[in-house]
């Protein structure tokens, strides 16, 4: 029940960007982060969350980006079912919420405190799942076009990339590699005997110090093992190293090779 709602709501949100939403996008977009984890009783309902947001926004052909970093924090949660280690977690997913945590001073009643789930929109806006402010915010930026840009492109070895009207000093790009239609049935730990799905789970990510004036790149990515080449995409992100703004963001699929 609580799944159907939570997809009823994005479902939606979306049928009204679709109506609203021009067909030429622009540097237009926005970018969702998510972090969550296997381990977490409290996350499957905001994964389900993230996981529409990402079906709406491939059906409607939205820019909408949607990052699931699963940290690895829980993993030794010890519970009547024994610890759970989230496949998916890993320690690069723990050190962004908490670079984030630090930067922004978000994420508990103490600056400095990290938790799942938690939802950042556009690097900039904390939300709690059930509050309405992610559809909020969401809606209100899906049009706005943006003055910086970002381009990228699939090589044999990984993407060429091209930034465009940024004109901040001290930027960075993230390159992460999502996966998918994910379905993983949890054996242990608070969610035991559930199958959980996600989406745009990041897989492999990298970040590339933008110097100044530059722009343009290249980037050498490989397909994770496991990860099925038509359930993966690529997305670029430019952000600020201080405060972590995000500047400009995009995407393609990992097999739109040129």
């Amino acid at each position: 029940m609580l799944r159907t709602t939570t997809l009823a709501l994005a479902a939606l949100l979306f049928s009204n960007l679709a109506t609203a939403a021009p067909k030429q996008f622009g540097n237009a977009f926005v970018l969702v982060e998510i972090f969550t984890s296997e381990g977490c009783s409290s996350c499957p309902k905001a994964d389900n969350y993230a996981n529409a947001l990402v079906r709406q926004a491939r059906t409607q052909k939205l820019p909408l980006y949607v990052l699931a970093w699963h940290v690895d924090y829980w993993n030794k949660l010890k519970t009547a079912h024994g610890a759970w280690a989230d496949p998916f977690s890993s320690p690069e997913s723990t050190k962004r919420q908490s670079r984030y945590v630090k930067t922004l001073s978000v994420g508990g009643a103490k600056a400095g405190r990290i938790g799942t789930p938690q939802i950042l929109v556009d690097g900039r806006y904390p939300h709690k799942l059930g509050k309405g402010g992610n559809s909020v915010v969401i809606q209100g930026r899906i049009n706005r076009e943006r003055k910086a840009g970002i381009a990228i492109t699939r090589t044999g070895t990984g993407v060429d990339w091209v930034v465009k009207e940024v004109e901040e000093e001290g930027c960075e790009i993230l390159i992460a590699l999502v996966q998918r239609g994910i379905k993983q049935k949890v054996g242990a730990g608070e969610n035991y005997g559930r199958e959980l799905e996600h989406e745009n789970v990041v897989r492999w990510h990298t970040i590339v110090k933008l110097d100044k004036n530059q722009a343009t790149g290249k980037t050498r990515i490989e397909l994770p093992k496991g990860v099925p080449s038509d359930a993966a995409d690529i997305i670029a992100v430019v952000q600020k190293r201080k405060d972590m703004a995000v500047l400009a963001a995009s995407l393609i699929n990992w097999e739109s090779k040129k």
